[in-house]
């Protein structure tokens, strides 16, 4: 297990570290493309993808199919979490609505594929 959580820290820092330089292209490029508040996302969605897992991970070290159950129990509570951080977000910072929805969708998206490579990894072993 601990060689699998510092892979996957490793490949989460290296992916995370990438999406930050893209943001930050974007940011100097065209600032009003991203929401000003996108490094606080990218933050969040660094330690919410990070807690899912190892969660997970520690819960399904004995079987594969409990992994799997508890996964899908924290990706629910994970969206559950980004709706609710997005509906206050959007309430507090209305002249910013659009921008923050489009950059956690996108993030969201893209830790999620994240994850779901990560998955197919650990189901083949």
């Amino acid at each position: 297990m601990k060689a699998t959580l510092t892979r996957f820290i490793r490949s989460l820092v290296i992916f995370s570290a990438i999406l930050a330089l893209v943001a930050a292209i974007l940011l100097f490029i065209a600032p009003s493309i991203l929401s000003p508040a996108t490094p606080w996302l990218l933050v969040l969605f660094v330690v919410v993808t990070f807690v899912v897992f190892y969660l997970s991970v520690k819960a399904g070290s004995e079987k594969f199919g409990k992994f799997v159950n508890y996964y899908m129990v924290m990706s629910m509570l994970k969206l559950f979490v980004l709706l609710i951080i997005t509906g206050i977000y959007v309430y507090l910072n209305r002249a910013d609505a659009i921008r923050f929805a489009v950059t956690l969708l996108i993030l969201f998206f893209g830790y999620l594929i994240f994850e779901v490579v990560w998955l197919l990894k650990l189901k083949e072993k």
